[in-house]
């Protein structure tokens, strides 16, 4: 019975790939046909695209909608300007105006950059502001032409983020996209970005607007399929990473919180059973809980395509690096350097990742390997720490294995010296003063006679 339900379950999605892999394929084809005709000025035959596709707006494996997920396309593309702005000259229609305001949106970002505000110079700022308010011009402007499309409300509300408009604004916008789709993932999750505490808002806004649309569209959610349920899991991975692991594993190990999480994530499984995104970030959520083996089970539901395609190499190298982890306080080094290094292969010439196949390597006694990716480290990042006392760790064990085994004198002395070396530069850095004193007495004692082994 067992083997029966697996095969059934494997053949199920195996047809379920396939008819969302042939979705997305559809949407690339009217991307690439949407472009190919703008280059061409055949905006009649572009219209009837966004008019077919404004009927019977389908969504994809994960839950986007295939007309976002084109205007998205077009932004991205490079040189277009230039074929936007001769659509929007020559007619004056929703989609022109609502493609292009994309394009400025996206633009803006890209000037803006995505760190914090303090990063920001006057100059980025005064670039960001200007692009803005032309994707608030088209955007209002597509608003108007039309009253069958969300988008352009949606994609006001991330305007209304980067020029601090006043929350009555924001809510406007909101309105005119749930009025048309009141289930428009676009606009809630721009909601729920604006209510976030490093914008214009405070967790008990986030988490209370999450809340109150899963509530209040419960039974539109349970009729229609949809991403809404992902409201909260925003709300919850946004918290969680901005709160220590220990305060992050006791919340999400409260079984109120857990059972709100797995319960939001079950639903979107229950509508997009091959969410890659969802599964990936459903076992990131165990992963921090500490349920290895759910986070396993996620990951035999990602798309190996999409593993390679996606730019979610750095979410997939940190799921393994929690399995790497985990096998190393089991002290189960072989296994854990196998996921470390598949966590690399995700997100070649990260210093963390590099780093703990060098720790792992040490606790295995192995010199030569755990210098090899401690060096790797260290010179990516070479005013961290860790890093560097690492590498010096590294050295030292080098020195010691080869006084032991009475091996060349010269070799001992070589690696004696680049221990030494690591850890003076670590006396300047940035550390905990204890972890200074360590350092120094390691000195202390690679100085002392000139040994130490």
């Amino acid at each position: 019975m067992k083997n029966t339900f697996l095969k059934f379950l494997i053949f199920f999605s195996a047809v379920v790939s396939f008819i969302f892999c042939s979705i997305s394929f559809a949407q690339e084809n009217n991307s690439l046909r949407i472009i190919s005709l703008l280059k061409e000025n055949k905006y009649a035959e572009i219209e009837q695209i966004f008019e077919s596709l404004l009927k019977i707006d389908v969504l994809d494996n994960e839950g986007y909608s295939g007309l976002s997920r084109i205007y998205e396309r077009l932004a991205e593309e490079s040189g277009i300007l230039e074929f936007l702005n001769g659509w929007c000259n020559n007619a004056a229609s929703r989609a022109a105006f609502t493609a292009r305001g994309f394009y400025y949106v996206k633009y803006a970002w890209s000037a803006r950059g995505p760190d914090y505000v303090y990063t920001v110079t006057d100059a980025m700022r005064k670039i960001f502001n200007e692009r803005l308010f032309l994707a608030k011009s088209d955007l209002e402007r597509a608003c108007v032409l039309s009253i069958d499309d969300p988008n352009p409300h949606a994609e006001l509300i991330r305007v209304a983020i980067g020029l601090n408009l006043a929350k009555e604004k924001m809510e406007e916008y909101f309105q005119g996209a749930i009025n048309i789709d009141p289930l428009h993932w676009r606009a809630h999750r721009n909601k729920a970005v604006y209510l976030m505490p490093k914008w214009h808002g405070s967790w008990n806004k986030l988490f209370g607007f999450s809340d109150s649309v899963i509530r209040e569209r419960a039974e539109l959610i349970k009729e229609k399929r949809n991403r809404l349920p992902l409201l909260l899991i925003m709300a919850y991975d946004e918290l969680c990473e901005k709160i220590s692991a220990q305060e992050r594993s006791q919340k999400l190990n409260n079984k109120d919180d857990w059972e709100k999480i797995s319960d939001m994530f079950e639903r979107v499984f229950s509508y997009f059973p091959l969410a890659n995104q969802s599964r990936l970030q459903y076992a990131k959520f165990a992963c921090w809980k500490g349920d290895y083996g759910l986070a396993k089970e996620q990951l035999v539901f990602i798309d190996p395509e999409w593993e390679k395609s996606e730019d979610d190499g750095g979410a997939l190298a940190r799921v393994h690096n929690y399995f790497g982890n985990d096998y190393l306080s089991k002290k189960d080094f072989t296994n854990a350097v196998i996921e470390y290094e598949m966590a690399l292969s995700y997100n070649p010439n990260k210093s963390y990742i590099l780093d703990n196949i060098a720790h792992a390597y040490y606790r295995m006694q192995n010199a030569d390997e755990a210098i090899n990716y401690a060096e790797k480290a260290a010179s990516i990042s070479p005013n961290d720490f860790k890093y560097q006392s690492r590498l010096a760790s590294a050295y030292h064990l080098k020195m010691n294995q080869i006084g032991n085994s009475a091996g060349p004198h010269s070799e001992a002395l070589k690696f004696r010296e680049k221990a030494l070396d690591a850890y003076r530069k670590c006396l300047n850095l940035y550390a905990d003063q204890k972890e200074k004193e360590k350092i120094k007495n390691k000195i202390s004692g690679l100085t002392w006679h000139g040994g130490g082994h």
